[in-house]
């Protein structure tokens, strides 16, 4: 089964655009599309209506926006970390802007890399290169620089 990717932002303008830039850059992984913290607790939980991990598999990376309403992108970070039963995913904290005390406790709490919303392009190349087992791409020549 391929490796999930899974979204997780109350902005869906935000949502789309993440992953209208997946998809022009070839990523070929499923993405799952999330609201809020709450439901990707309930989704990494396994709990209902997410129960079934053949239809809601673990993912193997999380897109985890900070600011949400309810559970926000802190709250995810800490229950994945107190439950350890629950297999850590790559954790890319995604949003408009970060402090260095926020940056920080991302890190602190699992959180492996950092994507800007308004600077993702410039970013994501260097996501894909430290990170080469995460990506399935239909065409890995999409990714500009790179020839096959």
């Amino acid at each position: 089964m391929p490796n999930q990717i899974l979204i997780v932002d109350d902005n869906p303008d935000d949502s789309e655009l993440l992953q209208r830039f997946l998809r022009k850059k070839s990523v070929a992984n499923p993405v799952r599309i999330l609201a809020d913290g709450l439901t990707a607790v309930d989704y990494l939980h396994g709990r209902e209506p997410y129960s079934n991990r053949l239809l809601n598999p673990l993912p193997m990376l999380v897109f985890l926006d900070i600011s949400m309403p309810g559970k926000n992108g802190y709250d995810v970070l800490e229950w994945l970390k107190a439950h350890s039963e629950v297999p850590m995913p790559y954790l890319v904290i995604y949003t408009q802007a970060i402090g260095f005390k926020e940056l920080e406790r991302c890190y602190l709490l699992g959180a492996g890399s950092f994507l800007l919303k308004q600077t993702m392009e410039e970013q994501f190349r260097d996501l894909v290169v430290r990170y080469p087992d995460v990506w399935e791409f239909a065409d890995p020549a999409s990714l500009s620089g790179r020839q096959t």
